[in-house]
């Protein structure tokens, strides 16, 4: 009983299940990616949203999802990792761990997710 009153209020008080996730596109094999529509910030002309990977299996550590609090630039077209989140069960559920990540500015490589993803919610904005 503890465990089930656990897991409920671990999903019910999600920061994830908070967000308002609008797709942004799958993958060939079924991997999704969202952002989160309530929580975009734009300061001092940079944009500051959430992404979530929702994958079709496991990756190779046991992960099914991940979010990752990012930084955006749309006018040079670069971001960066402020935060990174695995998790084990689908859409940004379930026991979670922080990841490791380069903080420094990248500049997407042409299509690829990343330009996509960063495209989608600089195009949101307009």
């Amino acid at each position: 009983m503890k465990k089930l009153l656990l897991l409920l209020f671990s999903i019910i008080f999600s920061s994830t299940s908070f967000a308002d996730w609008k797709l942004i596109g799958k993958t060939d094999v079924g991997d999704q990616f969202y952002f989160d529509t309530e929580r975009i910030r734009q300061v001092d002309g940079d944009i500051y949203f959430w992404l979530l990977w929702n994958g079709s299996k496991p990756d190779e550590y046991g992960d099914l999802s991940y979010t990752s609090y990012m930084q955006g630039d749309c006018k040079i077209f670069r971001e960066k990792y402020l935060s990174l989140s695995y998790y084990k069960g689908p859409m940004g559920t379930g026991s979670n761990q922080s990841g490791k990540f380069d903080s420094n500015w990248v500049y997407p490589s042409p299509n690829t997710w990343a330009e996509i993803n960063l495209k989608t919610v600089c195009n949101y904005l307009k």
